[in-house]
């Protein structure tokens, strides 16, 4: 309000109720506390709907016991933008927990330390990893026999011939 407006008698100014004022004053205050408690309500409901719309787009990756992986080059020694960024491929030995994974490469050599399903990515089939199953794994020989048959005759899914 201006000073003005009290010396000449304004019709705001002679119009004013202080108990209206006071009322109106707790009744913003409510509306307030209502515009608040919508918006807390809204920010969870789009929350929700973000976390439904991104899990939709995620896929879980489990690796079990005799699985090939290609691991994710650690050394960038000597390496230039064309180098492979994996190495491999590598069977899964053991199943540490959930995600992490100990790894023997095709001479048979234990890794002593653990890796992340981050740093590994599954091995796609072709004829010279059932070839590799049957040479380390002799227990599976006869599947790898069959899958690396199927392959050469061009029966597994994926195959061209």
């Amino acid at each position: 309000m201006l000073p003005s407006d009290l010396d000449h008698g304004a019709p705001r100014v002679k119009a004013f109720d202080h108990d209206r004022a006071v009322e109106a004053q707790q009744d913003a205050v409510n509306l307030l506390e209502e515009a608040r408690e919508a918006t807390v309500i809204h920010s969870a409901c789009y929350q929700q709907t973000l976390r439904r719309y991104h899990e939709r787009k995620i896929r879980g990756r489990i690796l079990e016991v005799g699985n090939l992986v290609l691991r994710r080059t650690q050394s960038t020694k000597e390496k230039h933008k064309l180098s492979p960024p994996w190495e491999g491929p590598y069977m899964v030995t053991e199943v540490i927990r959930l995600g992490t994974y100990r790894l023997e490469d095709n001479n048979g050599n234990l890794h002593t330390n653990t890796w992340n399903i981050e740093q590994l990515r599954c091995f796609p089939p072709k004829i010279w990893s059932y070839r590799f199953l049957s040479q380390t794994c002799p227990c599976k020989s006869t599947l790898a026999q069959t899958l690396s048959a199927r392959v050469a005759r061009g029966l597994h899914k994926g195959i061209n011939t």
